[in-house]
C-alpha cells in the first residue's frame, strides 16, 4: 500500500505544484523505497528494522545505478529521507519525501500492518512542506495543505480501487 500511495500522491503534488513531469514524479513515488526489497528477502529489515536505519536509500541508489537510471531518479532513492541535500531534481526528492512522509502520517507507512488512516492537521502539513520543497512559497504551502485535505478521502478511494483491480487481475491471470 505504502509504494503506490506514495506514487500517486506525488503525482498530485506535482500537479498541485506545476512540476513539469507528473509521471516521473510517479515513478519515483512507486520506486522510492525499491532497497527494502534486498532486505526484506534476506529477513534483515523485519528484524532488524531500526538497526537498518535508512540503508534502503542506499542499497536503493546502488540498485538504481546499476540499473542505469536517470540521475533524478538515482537521486530521489538515495535522498528521498533527506530531501535538502539533493542537487539534480531536488523538486522532484522534495515531492517523493513530502509524500512518504504524508503517508506515514495518515497511516499509510510501509510498516504499518494495517492502516490506521489518520488526518495530519493542515499546520503540520505546511511545515512537511516547507521541510521537504523549500523553494514552496508558504501561500502556495497552505494551499497545497488544502488540496490534500480537500482531496484525500478520494485519492484513497482510487488507492484501494486500483490494489483491488489489480489484485482481481492476478487471481484470475
Amino acid at each position: 500500500q505504502h509504494s503506490p500511495w506514495t506514487a500517486l500522491l506525488s503525482k498530485r503534488l506535482a500537479g498541485w505544484i506545476g512540476y513539469p513531469d507528473a509521471e516521473k514524479a510517479y515513478v519515483a513515488g512507486l520506486l522510492h523505497d525499491i532497497g527494502k526489497v534486498p532486505l526484506m528477502l534476506y529477513g534483515v529489515f523485519a528484524e532488524r528494522q531500526e538497526e537498518e536505519g535508512n540503508h534502503h536509500a542506499a542499497i536503493g541508489r546502488l540498485l538504481a545505478e546499476a540499473w542505469n537510471y536517470p540521475p533524478e531518479l538515482i537521486e530521489v532513492l538515495a535522498l528521498h529521507h533527506c530531501p535538502r541535500q539533493a542537487l539534480v531534481d531536488p523538486t522532484l526528492t522534495g515531492i517523493v519525501a513530502a509524500a512518504d512522509q504524508y503517508g506515514d502520517r495518515c497511516g499509510l507507512g510501509f510498516d504499518s500492518e494495517e492502516p490506521r488512516l489518520s488526518r495530519p492537521v493542515t499546520a503540520e502539513v505546511v511545515a512537511l512542506l516547507h521541510d521537504c520543497l523549500p523553494g514552496l512559497s508558504g501561500e502556495n504551502a497552505v494551499r497545497v495543505a488544502g488540496d490534500l485535505e480537500n482531496h484525500l478521502l478520494a485519492m484513497l478511494l482510487a488507492l484501494g480501487e486500483r490494489l483491488s483491480n489489480g489484485s482481481i487481475q492476478r487471481q484470475r491471470s
